[in-house]
């Protein structure tokens, strides 16, 4: 099977990453690369930098393609809201149009399985896809792939109401999402049988979370930073290898 590299949440940060991740995708031989969401909005952003941003990840896709390497590229919970045409935490309404087509040209999905794993933004819980997923509902617990082509159907059947739901964790009310559900809604009730790997939650470095009741649960949010600029973490991202073992990598500038 082919290495995989796991990148998470830029947040209009492609110029600062594409360079570094040029030289680990050589370096590792990478086949595949995922993305795990979230490319728009950041704090104090300007219609500028979404231009600068989204161009460069954008060309960078296409000539990367071009070139055969494998790119999947997840939906965000920011990216979501510029799709549904609504006001979420920093969106720029002004530029949905903009956005959409750049979303639409990176072919935007919900999820993916790579080498076992389920990789979403946020992370599947068991009350979510019990209730809103098909393959859930029986007596088996679904796969990786199952839920995953589920998930995308959801999005290519615009079903995106369901992929909008917040729970408490995120100020919202209801059952928390792939594309919504915070760190700690996900450990406390993750989704039995199926390894996971996600971003939207900032941590300092990709890895599992100390004390996890499940340990097959990857964070890789380490690219966000404060109001004030500050990173939360450490930039590092994720490598599958061949035999489905997991391991940080760093991005070398």
């Amino acid at each position: 099977m082919p290495t995989t590299i796991v990148v998470g949440d830029l947040h209009l940060k492609a110029t600062r990453v594409l360079p570094a991740l040029d030289r680990l995708i050589d370096s590792e031989k990478a086949d595949r690369v995922v993305f795990l969401g979230d490319y728009l909005d950041d704090w104090d952003a300007t219609p500028e930098d979404f231009e600068r941003e989204c161009r460069a990840l954008a060309e960078w896709a296409d000539g990367r393609r071009k070139q055969g390497l494998d790119l999947v590229f997840l939906l965000g919970n920011h990216d979501l809201e510029y799709l549904r045409g609504a006001q979420g935490p920093g969106t720029w309404v002004e530029l949905t149009p903009y956005c959409r087509k750049f979303l639409h040209r990176l072919n935007v999905h919900v999820a993916v399985e790579d080498h076992g794993w389920l990789l979403t933004h946020a992370g599947v819980t068991r009350a979510w896809a019990r209730r809103q997923l098909y393959c859930a509902q029986g007596t088996q617990n679904p796969s990786a792939a199952e839920v995953a082509d589920e998930l995308n159907w959801m999005l290519s059947g615009n079903e995106t109401n369901l992929l909008a739901m917040a729970g408490p964790g995120r100020g919202g009310s209801q059952l928390p999402s792939p594309l919504w559900a915070d760190l700690d809604e996900l450990l406390a009730d993750p989704l039995p049988g199926v390894r996971q790997i996600v971003g939207h939650t900032p941590v300092d470095t990709c890895g599992t979370v100390n004390g996890a009741k499940e340990p097959d649960i990857i964070f890789c949010d380490t690219m966000s930073t404060s109001p004030d600029g500050e990173p939360y973490g450490d930039g590092t991202v994720l490598v599958i290898d061949e035999d489905g073992t997991t391991r940080k990598a760093e991005l070398t500038r």
